[in-house]
């Protein structure tokens, strides 16, 4: 499972260059250096992983750190490449501003991630860090979606009609407000995590993961049918 999760973005690049050429060179030639760093950090990470579990305890502490950079690195240049995507390719100042922005933010939703399951994995000092570290990497995660909602329609007129036009503004309302919902509740949560006997240790995790869910149906109605 491990080397799968490695090898998609390849299969994507090769998926985009047959099933969309003219996408694929306008897309690589605008993020070429993030998709560069993204799959230098991914190379990072798979060394450091396999090589981690190979050397004496005293020296796990060197690829743990390698682990890190590779991690911060893919992060990174994958929120780039979306804040720049939904400007529609955008590689100006505003543009670079608004990717670093979401860098910065998608960065910190994986980690939001990351804390959500490490509740529910985890238990005693361990847990109690995970909870704190979810309370802070949800603020920024909260920030980064609430930008990326607001760039998005004002991107494309298109995009502003499909989302603000009479019918489809009744009909699409209950995204944001659910996800709004859902974080404001979730907020609350970490102040009464972690609880006795783990009880209800994997709801941040599901309800994040709902959250995520909502928010990618928004990007692809925005953008459906076109790449």
């Amino acid at each position: 499972f491990w080397d799968a999760n490695e090898t998609w973005l390849v299969l994507a690049v090769g998926l985009l260059l047959v099933a969309f050429p003219m996408a694929h060179g306008t897309i690589l030639t605008a993020l070429y250096i993030p998709v560069f760093l993204l799959l230098v950090g991914l190379i990072l990470r798979g060394v450091a992983f396999d090589f981690r579990a190979k050397v004496p305890a005293g020296k796990k502490h060197r690829w743990n750190r390698i682990f890190f950079l590779g991690s911060t690195m893919a992060s990174l240049a994958q929120g780039y490449m979306l804040g720049v995507y939904v400007l529609g390719l955008d590689v100006g100042i505003g543009g670079m501003a608004f990717g670093a922005l979401v860098a910065l933010c998608l960065s910190a939703a994986y980690a939001a991630m990351g804390s959500a399951w490490l509740i529910y994995k985890t238990e005693g000092d361990l847990q109690g860090k995970a909870v704190r570290w979810l309370r802070v990497t949800l603020v920024l995660t909260a920030l980064g979606m609430v930008a990326v909602s607001l760039a998005t329609p004002f991107a494309s007129p298109r995009i502003f009609d499909r989302w603000f036009l009479w019918p489809e503004i009744l009909y699409l309302s209950p995204l944001p407000i659910v996800s709004a919902l859902l974080f404001l509740w979730l907020w609350r949560q970490t102040f009464h995590l972690p609880k006795p006997d783990d009880l209800h240790a994997l709801r941040p995790f599901l309800t994040l993961a709902a959250i995520f869910a909502l928010g990618f149906a928004g990007l692809a109605w925005s953008f459906y049918p076109y790449v």
